[in-house]
């Protein structure tokens, strides 16, 4: 399964976030507040892929998150 590349857009409350999903995978967007974290938090729940591209909405809480999607 190749890794879906994160598209992001800015608005001043929230974060949009969007890749392209495989029918039969799930997807597991998630995010740390700094890259030395030691895991990775979970975005919502999973969700399956259906051969489209998936949109997510994430309120702005802090002043950067780095994101990550998990396939399983």
């Amino acid at each position: 399964v190749p890794v879906p590349t994160i598209n992001g857009s800015a608005s001043s409350t929230n974060m949009s976030l969007s890749f392209p999903t495989q029918a039969g995978f799930k997807y597991q967007l998630q995010y740390k507040n700094n890259l030395t974290d030691a895991s990775w938090i979970a975005l919502g729940s999973p969700v399956t892929g259906n051969g489209a591209v998936m949109i997510f909405s994430d309120p702005i809480a802090t002043s950067r998150r780095f994101y990550s999607v998990s396939i399983q």
